[in-house]
């Protein structure tokens, strides 16, 4: 012995304390090699390759000084080591050093042009700093030399995913799983492709199996989730967007998800509550703060709707959101405050000139306000945006309605009809426009129409209440008027 410190414990030799600890390393047990080498300050006389198992495996336990103390001494022992120079560069890329880790793994290639990983390593380098030709080059360059290299195909994958060509990370990540059917990360990154993809069955598949290895895993849950919510199951959905709020107690990502599939349910209610917990964990969610407004103006609570949207004024991604922009134009609108409501209105369908919605919401802002020429300008831009949209011609209808326009309003929502004969409401509205044109035949056809589709209507419901006035059907008067109250009723 040099000193008084032991050397690699009492091995027989260096080759059996490195068969020793790698056995260790293999079976994951990093703890204990990293708190031997701490006991024995890193093991007297011990090899470069031991110091590199000694780094590794603090690297693994998240313990970045340490690898890099030991990764230093196994080059200080070795400079020609590209395994340790390897070793270090992949320190300062776990650590978001980029220029430290480019440095080191391209100083290892010199050493060793035939280091897969340090090639891979090198062109994620370069992913993360942006510059993808550099990264493609090391990425194929490392493929050439060796096709099925588990960290190059996982690393060309992320470009391919990064840069939103799915279709060829979808084949890259294929190859990664076919390679290592255990590797969670890449079944995740496969199924994400996948749903890109509108391959939401194979997707499926794969966080299924995703589950199988690792029932707690968070992002698993959350995707499903979005799946069963694209597929229309919203109560499913929502189920595995609980799951993922209960593992993960302090995300906002599954309340967030969960309560816009809320909002699908016309449950705006329990949406509200969501969006209120989202914003207690994160006040400044530009995405639950116009969400959490639009529900508010479902519950027909503008002025709380407001109140939620001001509070997001100095979001800067807000003031950039058309959807921020038409929630203020709405609340503004219903709330009697016509001219801001209009600059907001305006300014939605500037960001988004495409978004029918918008254009709508703009032209009932300005009622009062514009002459008929404008805001027929804005139903007859929305038409030739969305020509077989039901929806155009029916908002049309409306505005012809609220003007008393009746004749105008039943043209327009007789080619809404056309479009869509299975609207309740489009039935609805015309049959009140027949009842004040004074149609009365009309009127109840269209109403019996409505009522098959939907007896919950609240505007034919009340069109019943006027067409039973009419013949003083007390009876029906009453029971209809119970169940308007009863869908008025706060839930």
């Amino acid at each position: 012995m040099a000193n008084d410190r032991p050397d690699v414990k009492q091995f027989a030799n260096e080759s059996v304390a490195y068969e020793y600890f790698l056995q260790l390393y293999n079976a994951g047990d990093f703890t204990a090699i990293r708190n031997w080498a701490s006991a024995n300050q890193g093991g007297n006389q011990a090899s470069s390759r031991l110091l590199n198992l000694f780094g590794a495996s603090c690297l693994t336990l998240g313990d970045a000084n340490g690898a890099e103390n030991y990764f230093r001494s196994a080059i200080k022992l070795n400079p020609k080591s590209a395994f340790a120079r390897n070793n270090l560069g992949s320190v300062f890329f776990k650590t978001g050093q980029f220029a430290l880790a480019e440095k080191n793994f391209t100083r290892a290639l010199a050493l060793d042009p035939d280091l897969e990983d340090a090639r891979a390593s090198l062109a994620l380098v370069y992913l993360k700093k942006g510059q993808i030709p550099k990264a493609k080059y090391h990425f194929k360059a490392a493929l050439r030399k060796n096709p099925n290299h588990l960290n190059t195909l996982h690393g060309y994958a992320q470009l391919f995913l990064q840069t939103k060509d799915f279709d060829q990370a979808k084949r890259y990540y294929s190859r990664v799983v076919s390679l290592a059917p255990n590797l969670i990360s890449a079944r995740i990154n496969l199924a994400k492709c996948l749903i890109e993809r509108d391959e939401t069955g194979l997707a499926k598949e794969q966080l299924d199996s995703v589950l199988k290895q690792d029932p707690q895993n968070f992002i698993a849950h959350l995707n499903i989730g979005s799946i069963y919510q694209s597929e229309g199951n919203i109560s499913l959905a929502k189920d595995y967007f609980d799951s993922a709020a209960n593992l993960k107690p302090d995300s906002v990502d599954p309340l967030l998800a969960s309560a816009l599939a809320s909002t699908l349910e016309n449950d705006f209610t329990e949406a509200k509550k969501k969006l209120v917990e989202v914003l207690q964990l994160e006040p400044k969610n530009g995405r639950a703060i116009i969400v959490l407004a639009q529900c508010l103006l479902k519950l027909e609570q503008p002025y709380k709707a407001l109140e939620a949207l001001y509070g997001g004024d100095d979001i800067e991604m807000l003031n950039q959101s058309a959807e921020y922009h038409d929630a203020l134009c709405m609340a503004l609108s219903e709330t009697g405050n016509r001219l801001e409501s209009v600059k907001h209105g305006i300014t939605a369908t500037e960001l988004e000139p495409l978004k029918i919605e918008y254009i709508f919401n703009l032209a009932s802002s300005q009622f009062s306000l514009a002459g008929r020429e404008t805001i027929e300008l804005l139903y007859e831009k929305a038409r030739r945006i969305a020509p077989n949209s039901s929806e155009v011609f029916f908002q049309w209808g409306v505005y012809h309605f609220h003007s008393k326009r009746w004749n105008e309003a039943i043209e327009v929502l007789n080619k809404a009809i056309f479009l869509d004969n299975t609207r309740a409401e489009l039935y609805a509205v015309r049959g009140s426009c027949f009842y004040e044109d004074k149609n009365l035949r009309d009127a109840v056809n269209d109403m019996k129409l409505c009522y098959q589709i939907d007896p919950e209507n609240k505007i034919n419901l009340e069109l019943i209440i006027k067409i039973a006035s009419e013949t003083f059907d007390w009876e029906t008067i009453q029971k209809v008027s119970a169940r308007v109250f009863n869908l008025n009723a706060p839930s």
